[in-house]
């Protein structure tokens, strides 16, 4: 059987290999009752759920076409900006406790915007405001993640 669309197909794959490689590594921990939820619960249920996605899209790739004007095969794109989105996440990790929270999401932006063939530094900085912001909103004063919010030297 042929797979009518294997870019779905290779993420319903992905998908699947997270789940269980979730579920395995959770393993020892304590999953305890829907009343009393141990350690374990809650990741083992998204774990779960990422593996049902994952057979989902799997499922439906192989039995449809592509709904994309490309045939749906799987081109792999220029090594450089593979290396730029590796390396924003890279220069966030390394930056976070020096620049500040809101450097380095900012920085990390831009660097991974840099990845695009139609880069334009007004909409990476426009781009990067705006989930800056966002994600400052999210986990600084929603989930109260304590870091850095600007360089020490502020």
């Amino acid at each position: 059987m042929r797979i009518q669309n294997q870019k779905d197909f290779a993420a319903g794959m992905f998908y699947i290999v997270i789940g269980i490689t979730a579920i395995l590594t959770l393993k020892g921990n304590e999953l305890g009752t829907l009343a009393r939820m141990g350690p374990g619960y809650f990741p083992t249920i998204v774990a779960s759920g990422l593996i049902l996605t994952g057979l989902a899209i799997a499922i439906k790739a192989a039995l449809r076409a592509p709904v994309a004007a490309d045939d749906g095969n799987i081109r792999f794109g220029k090594p450089i900006s593979a290396l730029l989105i590796l390396g924003s996440a890279a220069f966030y990790a390394a930056t976070l406790l020096k620049l500040g929270f809101f450097l380095s999401i900012g920085g990390m932006i831009v660097i991974a915007s840099l990845a695009h063939p139609a880069f334009k530094l007004r909409d990476a900085l426009a781009s990067a405001v705006f989930l800056t912001v966002l994600s400052a909103a999210l986990f600084i004063w929603g989930l109260g993640l304590i870091v850095p919010l600007w360089p020490v030297f502020f």
